[in-house]
């Protein structure tokens, strides 16, 4: 929806009148997507089951219409819920809700009740979310490898952007961070900056092979803090320079968005890598992890690859090649 979103907002055109809109419906939904005389953006739920908007939101406006023109096909729409965003408001803020009413789209339609309880939701959670230096860290690994295998291995652009499309999800969050579909593998990285390799496995699931895939590894990056060395804002500028199709950006940006705008253009930490990477790569059925006990659902733990022996060098390296294009399996 994400994609869909963007690529609706680059159609619509800035109405002339003030108090009306642009919109266009998201496909198999009763949901249409509004931009303003301001340019702002907005969310029209048609068919609402609520009127009574009792809902004070800051920098979204929330109304009800009982009847609304659409002059684009001519017809009128009924029982219209509006949310007008004005020009303070956080993109990752739309971008959350969007993908939140998403959810409750895939049967075709969304009531007024779960409408206004999602923008609540999402609201009350966005507002308490604070940039961590752990989860800046999480972040500057993805971005790390993903940069070192466009860098290192990829031979064209068409192999840049296989590459840069396997990272992530285009409509919410991957449980592995890359998938390489066509390759039938599928790595998950960890980065820490402790003077050992332990890392946290939130359930026995993370360590099985997505659906459709095979095979799963675990990157183990370790790296240091130094003044000299690279934030997330500079990896994320490294990355984002390799794409002068529009599509290419479209969907890295999609993909950045998704992960956490803010997160991988930070610019507070820099991180430098203490361990080379063709030396880090383990396979997931190697690391420990706690027996299934009856009574106990989903046992997170902390498991230590210092323990554990590493992929030889020419191994990893063939990984490398095999998903960025470079060999064939």
């Amino acid at each position: 929806m994400i994609r869909e979103a963007l690529e609706i907002w680059t159609r619509l055109t800035t109405p002339l009148l003030k108090g009306s809109f642009s919109i266009e419906r998201f496909s198999n939904s009763n949901v249409f997507l509004a931009k303003s005389i301001d340019g702002c953006m907005g969310l029209i739920l048609v068919n609402s089951d609520i009127e009574k908007i009792d809902l004070q939101l800051k920098h979204l406006s929330v109304s009800y219409f009982p009847e609304l023109d659409n002059n684009v096909s001519g017809e009128k729409v009924e029982k219209c819920l509006v949310v007008v965003a004005d020009i303070g408001v956080d993109e990752e803020l739309l971008l959350r809700i969007i993908v939140s009413i998403k959810e409750y789209v895939s049967a075709g339609f969304i009531n007024g009740s779960d409408f206004i309880r999602i923008l609540k939701e999402v609201i009350k959670t966005f507002e308490t979310i604070q940039i961590s230096k752990a989860e800046v860290i999480g972040v500057w690994g993805e971005l790390f490898f993903l940069n070192f295998l466009i860098k290192n291995y990829a031979v064209d652009s068409d192999a840049k952007a296989t590459l840069m499309r396997s990272w992530e999800g285009t409509s919410s969050r991957q449980i592995i961070d890359f998938k390489f579909l066509l390759n039938d593998l599928a790595i998950e990285v960890k980065t820490t900056s402790g003077n050992k390799r332990i890392h946290s496995i939130r359930g026995h699931h993370q360590l099985m092979p997505p659906s459709g895939i095979q095979n799963l590894y675990y990157l183990s990056i370790k790296i240091i803090e130094t003044s000299s060395g690279i934030s997330c804002l500079h990896l994320h500028n490294s990355i984002r320079e390799n794409f002068d199709d529009l599509d290419h950006l479209s969907a890295f940006d999609e993909r950045v968005l998704i992960r956490g705008k803010k997160l991988c253009q930070n610019d507070s930490y820099y991180f430098s890598p203490i361990v080379t990477i063709d030396s880090s790569l383990y396979a997931s059925s190697d690391i420990p992890r706690p027996p299934i006990t009856k009574g106990v659902l989903n046992p997170q733990w902390e498991a230590n690859f210092e323990d554990l022996s590493p992929l030889t060098s020419s191994f990893t390296s063939t990984i490398f090649s095999i998903v960025s294009g470079c060999l064939t399996t």
